[in-house]
């Protein structure tokens, strides 16, 4: 695997300042393809759920502009944010959606779970999954959160041209290795659509009506 060859621990906590982080802080302006053909499948897919969609309680992990809450907090029980940008945290604060909230913390942080209010997901939604990893262990230990909170039947979805995205090292580009990456934590992929796919618990049953 490529991505074996970064850095093995950078012996530090992530947090929220870090320089190599400022391409991933704000943004604000027009959503990005991959973020939209995300948002199309989960727009199909949410009478496919095992719970009603107005139960169902989403994970997005860079919330950019809010529009994906902007979309779905209407249609859903919640949706949850995390950002690292002060910017991105004010904009989703001034829309006062009474079921949107965000946090603003790093999401390869090893206690990521102790920041948040979060319940069971039945989607965590993030397009770039290794884009700004700073070590191996940290990206390990974000899959790790993320398959803890993650509904039975619940899916991680990511897109193939996002998870291509790696602007500090060229092996975070996990696309053409992630199906053995899911493996390692207990974790099945599917390609949903050509670029969009999802990472669901190996157990997990999967209720679609399509």
């Amino acid at each position: 695997m490529t991505y074996l060859r970064c850095l093995d621990d950078c012996g530090y906590t992530p947090g929220i300042d870090s320089p190599f982080m400022d391409s991933a802080m704000n943004w604000l302006g027009e959503s990005t393809l991959d973020q939209k053909r995300i948002e199309s499948w989960v727009a199909s897919h949410l009478d496919s759920l095992s719970v009603v969609a107005e139960d169902a309680v989403i994970l997005h992990v860079g919330v950019g502009n809010s529009n994906f809450a902007r979309r779905f907090c209407p249609l859903v029980r919640a949706v949850h944010g995390l950002t690292l940008g002060r910017r991105e945290q004010a904009l989703a604060s001034s829309l006062q959606l009474e079921n949107y909230q965000t946090w603003r913390v790093n999401k390869y942080h090893p206690q990521l779970l102790s920041y948040l209010d979060w319940v069971p997901y039945s989607f965590i939604v993030d397009n770039n999954l290794a884009s700004y990893a700073c070590c191996q262990k940290h990206f390990h230990a974000m899959l790790t959160n993320y398959s803890l909170m993650l509904r039975e039947d619940g899916a991680i979805l990511t897109d193939y041209i996002g998870m291509g995205h790696a602007p500090g090292d060229i092996n975070w580009n996990i696309a053409a290795e992630i199906e053995d990456i899911a493996e390692k934590f207990g974790l099945r992929l599917t390609q949903e659509t050509e670029l969009v796919y999802a990472l669901r618990k190996a157990g997990g049953e999967w209720q679609t009506t399509q």
